[in-house]
């Protein structure tokens, strides 16, 4: 638990440097505009997002997809925590160690690298 609450802090003050830009420019950046306009659809979200606070692993799944597709994947790591801390669900440590990874990638951070490699090892699947 203690780690968890280190990671989180951690995630959250590395990735404050970073901050989201709202733009219309954005919006032709997006893979798919069903799932822009999901994103910007906040009861929807907040549905989701409730669900998955009580473990509602289908949840999880069409939230992960509409944070991905829309290009948002930095943005679902607090939901990948939850179901990963509070439901041990394989597939959120999955998320967690890819998000990590590719910003660990972007900014050459080693403790990001290691945090990484912990949630793929805490998911049971294999780097490839």
């Amino acid at each position: 638990m203690q780690l968890v609450k280190l990671l989180l802090l951690f995630i959250l003050i590395s990735f404050s440097t970073s901050s989201c830009q709202n733009n219309d420019s954005e919006k032709e950046l997006w893979i798919n505009k069903s799932f822009y306009d999901k994103f910007k659809d906040s009861t929807v979200r907040d549905s989701l997002a409730n669900r998955i606070s009580l473990g509602d692993s289908v949840a999880y799944q069409e939230l992960r997809e509409i944070y991905f597709l829309s290009t948002r994947q930095e943005e679902f790591l607090y939901f990948a925590l939850i179901m990963a801390n509070n439901f041990d669900y394989k597939e959120a440590y999955f998320d967690i160690h890819w998000i990590l990874k590719e910003r660990a990638n972007q900014s050459g951070d080693s403790v990001l690298s290691k945090l990484s490699s912990y949630a793929l090892k805490k998911s049971g699947k294999h780097d490839f």
